[in-house]
């Protein structure tokens, strides 16, 4: 399985946000015209503004660049006369048609990039003049300037125990319930969270008290579909309890040494194939998991 076919066809987010950009501006937009395309399937059919009826080059952008005090779209550049819509282009490697959703999605990319640079240099908002960037929230182009990424660098890998083994287990424990005050709340509780000292009855014992107060577990930027482990409630009830089978998950893992299978690896697309050959660790949900591994595996 090649890195290219995890990255842009199964786990890349970006055509999902361009398709979403596309629909909230022909809702807004009173005049539109017929263009090429579904995100999907650059030969079919969607509706975009007229002005983007003759589409501007993919921009280049870079996560360390000095953020334009102009604002929308002012990181696109016109087409060379050679080159237009159906022209192919090379982009890390995969041969693209030019077609007005490729444009769209990096016009997206490089917007909203510019507003998330635009707001590090502190200039006050707005931070663009597209009225759907201002209006609606979309994901940062750079998923390690997420807000619960930026946490997992500095809090999950950054401290605790360095040793591979340990950071690994600190990194699918965080990932199993992908919520701040969850990772705090065991801490407050357990002290450090390690794998030589991991007791399953006493992980239990927490998030179950946080269950039975009615207080969440999980976060609320995906479904995390917990494995069927034969993890229970501790009230005795016959319902499954997630948070239950998701440290059973957790145990599995590090009992069938994912750890150690992850530091032979040095390919993003081999670790996330490994990881999601384990129970409920579908193509989205594997891609989760293995995303943080970035910082800790040999990749090139």
């Amino acid at each position: 399985m090649t890195t290219g076919a995890i990255t842009w066809r199964r786990c890349c987010p970006f055509l999902f946000f361009c398709k979403i950009y596309i629909r909230l501006h022909n809702r807004d937009s009173a005049a539109t015209s017929r263009v090429a395309t579904r995100c999907s399937d650059p030969d079919e059919l969607i509706n975009l503004p007229p002005s983007w009826s003759h589409p501007p080059i993919m921009a280049r952008f870079s996560a360390t660049s000095t953020p334009s005090t102009s604002r929308s779209r002012t990181l696109t550049t016109k087409l060379d006369s050679c080159l237009g819509p159906g022209s192919i282009v090379d982009i890390a490697g995969r041969r693209l048609k030019l077609s007005p959703v490729i444009d769209t999605l990096f016009q997206w990319m490089t917007e909203r990039h510019a507003i998330h640079q635009r707001r590090l240099a502190g200039q006050s908002w707005p931070w663009t003049d597209d009225p759907i960037l201002q209006r609606h929230n979309f994901t940062n182009v750079f998923r390690i300037y997420d807000r619960v990424t930026q946490y997992i660098i500095c809090n999950v890998i950054g401290k605790g125990d360095q040793d591979f083994d340990e950071t690994c287990f600190r990194v699918i424990l965080f990932r199993c319930f992908n919520r701040i005050s969850t990772w705090e709340l065991l801490l407050a509780h357990l002290g450090e969270l390690t794998w030589r000292d991991f007791n399953l009855a006493a992980y239990e014992n927490v998030l179950y008290e946080e269950y039975r107060q009615n207080n969440k577990l999980y976060g609320s930027s995906y479904i995390l579909p917990a494995p069927e482990l034969g993890g229970t409630s501790l009230d005795g009830s016959k319902g499954k309890a997630n948070y239950a089978n998701h440290l059973r998950l957790l145990k599995v893992m590090m009992e069938t040494d994912l750890p150690g299978q992850l530091a032979q690896l040095s390919e993003l697309s081999d670790a996330w194939e490994r990881i999601s050959l384990y129970p409920s660790m579908g193509v989205f949900l594997s891609f989760q998991y293995v995303s943080p591994f970035y910082r800790l595996l040999a990749v090139p």
